[in-house]
């Protein structure tokens, strides 16, 4: 990701949390950044670049996957949170496809990460992102009973008179992507 451009585009990234306090007044072009799976790099490497230029993100973590050499575990978590630059959210506890499970699955998923989220952070968990984006009408159901917003794997902007709070979509930015590409999704 090119930070000079969403800073020089006149971009303003925020949490996820901030979606109910219609985060669309705040900034011209508001976006959020996301990062799925609670992979390390997250802390090491996007992290202090984050930090530095005060950009605003969001991590969605596997809760039953924490630790060990590939992700991040509770102390990184915790001091991710603390930051005030990153806002923690639930990517379920296994990374299974929500849209192929059955309800009590999908409430096992759904409930079980939120509670292991908010007991080891001592905080309310808002935010959800569906594994492989898999989601259909049952599963955006469970995800109202514990969260305020859920975001999608489909591809686009928001448009904020008409936000479809459990179906958000995002843009999948690429190691190698073509700086046009990108350009065209800031603007």
């Amino acid at each position: 990701m090119n930070i000079s451009l969403i800073i020089a585009g006149g971009v303003g990234s925020r949490m996820g949390q901030d979606l109910p306090k219609q985060f669309i007044n705040v900034y011209d072009k508001p976006i959020l950044i996301t990062f799925d799976d609670g992979y390390k790099d997250v802390y090491t490497n996007a992290y202090p670049i984050l930090k530095k230029y005060n950009l605003k993100s969001n991590l969605y973590i596997i809760t039953d996957w924490v630790g060990g050499e590939v992700y991040v575990n509770w102390d990184d978590i915790k001091a991710l949170d603390a930051s005030n630059i990153m806002e923690i959210g639930s990517h379920t506890r296994t990374h299974k496809n929500l849209g192929k499970l059955n309800e009590r699955e999908v409430e096992q998923e759904l409930k079980g990460s939120k509670e292991i989220l908010e007991k080891n952070l001592n905080k309310k968990i808002n935010t959800l992102a569906y594994p492989y984006g898999g989601h259909n009408k049952m599963v955006m159901g469970i995800a109202s009973k514990y969260y305020d917003f859920a975001l999608s794997t489909n591809s686009g902007k928001e448009i904020s008179n008409n936000l479809n709070k459990y179906e958000l979509n995002r843009y999948y930015i690429y190691r190698g992507m073509p700086i046009k590409t990108f350009i065209s999704y800031v603007k």
